[in-house]
């Protein structure tokens, strides 16, 4: 047998092991929304060891889970919000949200307005609003 293995099982394995890695990076974003930085840390450690290097915002998330709590963006007052938002859209959307929710998503730094909007246009699912944020931070 050849030691290589043939370049279509080479590539498929590859494939393979970046699907793993994006896999862990989304299981990393969920942890760090609920909380847990440390299982967050050891995600974004395998997503790129799987990916045999950099990925693309796990720099990012490992950087939200290392900032302390205290050091959390402060959340929007009306004076930062930006100025073309529909104010009574907001309000909507703000009373049907779990105030948990946004405290852990504003944890990461994201302000209070993006945070309800994205939570809003996910159907206030925590991971895909979390993955919305970080892909628009990107």
């Amino acid at each position: 047998r050849d030691a290589a293995a043939p370049p279509p099982r080479r590539r498929a394995a590859m494939e393979a092991n970046r699907e793993a890695a994006e896999k862990c990076r989304a299981l990393a974003r969920r942890y760090l929304a609920e909380g847990n930085a440390a299982k967050c840390l050891q995600l974004c450690d395998k997503a790129e060891r799987l990916a045999g290097g950099s990925l693309a915002g796990v720099a990012d998330l490992r950087a939200a889970a290392r900032r302390p709590p205290a050091a959390a963006a402060p959340a929007a007052s009306a004076e930062t919000a930006p100025p073309d938002v529909d104010d009574a859209v907001d309000d909507a959307v703000d009373d049907d949200v779990d105030e948990a929710v946004v405290g852990r998503l504003t944890a990461m730094g994201f302000s209070r307005h993006a945070v309800v909007q994205a939570l809003g246009a996910c159907g206030y699912d925590e991971a895909r609003a979390a993955d919305l944020l970080a892909f628009r931070a990107a």
